[in-house]
C-alpha cells in the first residue's frame, strides 16, 4: 500500500507497529514507539511519497540523520529503535542491519559531577 498522503502514511505506520507489539510486546512504553513510529511516516512520505511499506534504508537514514537534525541524541536513539521495531514488524530486519549505524544507536550518556 502507498498512502496518499502524509496522514495515511503515519496512520500506516502506527497501525503496522501496533500489530506487531500487540504479538510481541515491548520493554518500552508502547504508546511513545506508535507516536514516533507515526510521526516517521509523516516526515518520510512529505519528503520521499512512500509508506512504510515500501521504505528502504536510504529512507530510514535520511529520516535519522536530517529529519532528527534539531533533537537531542536521546531522542533521535528511541527513534532509531522504534525503526528497529518496525523492521521486524514489516520483516526486513536482515536488510536493515548493519545500513542503520550511527551515532544514534548509542544513547546520549549524561556526564555526572561528583560532588
Amino acid at each position: 500500500m502507498n498512502p496518499a498522503n502524509q496522514a495515511q502514511a503515519a496512520e500506516h505506520a502506527r497501525k503496522i507497529l501496533e500489530e506487531y507489539l500487540l504479538q510481541h510486546p515491548a520493554e518500552a512504553d508502547p504508546q511513545s514507539n506508535l507516536d514516533r513510529a507515526a510521526e516517521a511516516g509523516d516526515v518520510i512520505w512529505r519528503r520521499w511519497q512512500v509508506g512504510p511499506s515500501r521504505w528502504q534504508v536510504k529512507h530510514i537514514r535520511w529520516y535519522l540523520e536530517t529529519g532528527c537534525r534539531d533533537r537531542d541524541q536521546s531522542d533521535v536513539h528511541a527513534a532509531w529503535k522504534t525503526f528497529t521495531l518496525l523492521a521486524e514488524a514489516l520483516g526486513k530486519t536482515q536488510n536493515w542491519r548493519g545500513h542503520l549505524n550511527g551515532r544514534w544507536t548509542k544513547p546520549e550518556v549524561t556526564a555526572t559531577v561528583d560532588a
